[in-house]
């Protein structure tokens, strides 16, 4: 909470600095990396520390979760 009667007031912290506290150690990242990989079809993986941005096919995606992906298109907009 920012408070202007504090001597840290507008002492923001870098994005490293941020990381530092949330992120995962390194094991769990390249843990959860390999398992992102293990299906295949990935074509874009990119660790940005405390999440991973993923493009990869549908039907990667429904392997990894283990759970059906569906399309859906409402009629008045098709």
């Amino acid at each position: 909470v920012s408070d202007p009667a504090s001597p840290q007031y507008t002492n923001y912290r870098s994005i490293e600095e941020i990381l530092d506290l949330v992120a995962p150690p390194k094991s769990i990242q390249n843990t959860v990396e390999n398992w992102i990989r293990s299906v295949g079809g990935v074509k874009k993986l990119k660790n940005l520390g405390d999440a991973f941005e993923v493009t990869m096919t549908g039907k990667s995606a429904s392997a990894l979760f283990k759970t059906p992906f569906y399309v859906f298109e409402h009629e008045e907009h098709k």
